[in-house]
């Protein structure tokens, strides 16, 4: 997730690549207003240029890098990720208590992302020691490893908010903040990719109704085009075309249905 509005304040203390030359081959296809600004980019190859000068030492890297956030989406898909492989060792005859262990740490890691206050998972910033940014789809993709009943409920009236104004799934940022930007990659717009972690998180925790009701709104953004994202005030397809990611998961939807 790029360009997430999560990442605005970690990225604000990192310095900028040295080479100021970056060749830009994304905005030669989509228009740059869709993109990350060539100021992100200098800043994400300011994270490599740090840790390269570090040696690449992949035991030091939190300590080494100035971006070190705790993110509740990429330790879900961790946690259910461990979590399947070790119920497949257990199927195949093999130990699979290493994998199930690790499951359960990174099932409280993602625990510890949970802000009440907000009622959302949300990143941590580690060298500020706070949680970051507004609601983004990073804290709903949560429900793919599965959250408790009550803060699930939460969330979905956060989303159903959003309905008010937005039709067109999931965006990736909560509208209304500042930082909202309907169609500038991780800010705003809705990916196939998300609805479909959420869908499936949501039947994972036996709201099919709700679950199905995304995979149909998400229907319509790829009968139209398999784009890379969809501005969610119009479903517009926006980014990339013929984007293999939104074409593969909507296969794989078609193949479940």
């Amino acid at each position: 997730m790029d360009n997430s509005p999560s990442w605005d304040r970690p990225l604000s203390v990192v310095p900028e690549v040295s080479n100021e030359h970056i060749e830009r081959r994304d905005v030669a296809t989509v228009s740059a207003d869709q993109r990350p600004s060539s100021r992100e980019y200098r800043q994400y190859l300011g994270i490599v240029e740090v840790l390269r000068a570090a040696g690449w030492n992949t035991e030091r890297q939190r300590d080494d890098s100035p971006f070190a956030v705790e993110d509740p989406g990429f330790t879900a898909i961790s946690a259910r990720a461990a979590a399947d492989v070790a119920a497949v060792a257990t199927a195949a005859g093999v130990d699979g208590r290493e994998m199930a262990s690790l499951a359960e740490s990174l099932g409280a890691g993602l625990g510890a992302l949970w802000d009440d206050d907000m009622g959302w998972y949300r990143p941590y910033d580690v060298r500020a020691g706070s949680p970051v940014g507004p609601a983004t789809s990073t804290g709903l993709v949560a429900l793919w490893a599965g959250v408790p009943v009550a803060r699930l409920h939460r969330m979905l009236a956060r989303v159903e908010s959003w309905r008010t104004t937005l039709h067109a799934g999931i965006p990736t940022s909560e509208p209304g903040d500042p930082s909202f930007d309907p169609i500038r990659y991780w800010r705003g717009p809705v990916w196939v990719l998300v609805n479909w972690l959420v869908a499936d998180g949501l039947a994972q925790a036996g709201f099919t109704g709700r679950a199905t009701a995304l995979r149909t709104a998400t229907r319509p953004l790829v009968a139209t085009s398999f784009s890379e994202y969809y501005d969610p005030r119009d479903a517009a397809g926006i980014g990339g075309q013929g984007f293999s990611w939104s074409a593969a998961l909507t296969l794989a939807w078609l193949t479940e249905a």
